[in-house]
């Protein structure tokens, strides 16, 4: 049978292993910001190795031993590849064993590690604020917050958008953990919550791309890098070619920008031959094979094309504003 190939009990045991290693990786994010938040403390000894060591290795063996005990295959009562003869009680167990139960164990610690961290940001802040009315009682803390205050603010900020990625398998493996059990207890199919079942599940990963593109860590690293951009290529570029500021000369070809590149050209020679005929001061005729002479040609080399083109791309889509650019100024200007 065409559908119960080697394809498809391998199609089950990436969905089995991916969606583990997923759950088991956002486990992690949520361990570690448990032990560094609310516990104060982090293990030396326990690195992001450890964390992706066990959320992969872990994963494997438990999607593994299925495929060898030959359960994934052809179901005859979804008509996909899951595990064979799904809705059975012996085929429920390994299903419980070595999917669902993990899953459930990681959401509900998930669940609860979230609330634990969101309480004890909670109780944190109104710690520090009584702290600080107690200290300046006289000074309100909406006009003029403290810098204290202000780093509570980015923690707090920081720690509510990372707890997004455990909450994601919350949402999409609900609906599949629920028409699992209509399905062994009834005996038959719920089409809206098998569907939903399958759009959660697909929609995990994008629904993680949006978190993690959310990231403060990753705002604060593309920040980074248009700040180097900027640097390198606007403000470096100019101070070594010696170009007018950006509000002045702003049309210009890319060959007259690039007359100004000379720390970076490269020498071409082109011979030059005169006609025949030509007639030299005194009225001597030169023949045209002895008066060859080498001109040295300036041309411009790779890096200086690829620099003038990312000048060019800073100055127009990193650098618009002048407040933006006094703003950048004033971070990776020298000084």
């Amino acid at each position: 049978m065409a559908s119960d190939s080697f394809i498809c009990s391998l199609s089950v045991w990436g969905l089995i292993y991916f969606t583990l290693a997923s759950v088991f990786l956002r486990l992690a994010v949520v361990v570690n910001i448990q032990l560094a938040v609310v516990k104060s403390t982090k293990n030396a000894s326990i690195t992001e190795l450890h964390y992706l060591l066990v959320a992969t290795i872990l994963p494997l063996l438990l999607s593994i031993v299925p495929a060898c005990a030959n359960l994934l295959g052809w179901t005859t009562h979804e008509g996909t590849c899951w595990f064979r003869d799904d809705g059975k009680s012996r085929n429920f167990i390994w299903q419980w064993f070595s999917y669902y139960m993990w899953v459930i164990l990681g959401v509900l610690y998930s669940i609860v590690s979230i609330l634990l961290i969101v309480r004890y940001l909670r109780k944190q802040k109104s710690e520090i604020q009584e702290d600080m009315e107690a200290a300046v009682p006289r000074i309100p803390l909406e006009c003029n917050p403290l810098p204290h205050s202000q780093s509570a603010d980015i923690i707090k900020q920081t720690v509510y958008r990372t707890c997004w990625y455990p909450i994601i398998p919350t949402i999409s493996q609900s609906f599949v953990m629920v028409n699992a059990l209509i399905l062994t207890a009834k005996k038959e199919i719920l089409f809206p919550v098998y569907l939903i079942s399958i759009i959660g599940t697909a929609l995990q990963g994008t629904l993680t791309a949006i978190v993690f593109a959310n990231d403060p860590v990753v705002e604060e690293s593309c920040g980074h890098f248009r700040r180097h951009l900027i640097k390198k290529y606007y403000y470096d570029y100019e101070q070594v070619q010696h170009l007018p500021p950006k509000d002045q000369n702003r049309k210009g070809s890319i060959a007259s920008l690039l007359s100004n590149v000379s720390s970076h050209e490269t020498t071409a020679v082109i011979t030059s031959i005169r006609s025949p005929g030509f007639t030299a001061e005194g009225g001597t005729k030169i023949n045209s094979m002895a008066t060859n002479e080498s001109i040295p040609i300036t041309q411009p080399s790779f890096t200086s094309w690829f620099s003038h083109l990312m000048y060019r791309f800073v100055r127009r889509f990193l650098v618009r504003e002048m407040s933006t650019v006094n703003e950048i100024d004033a971070n990776v200007s020298p000084r």
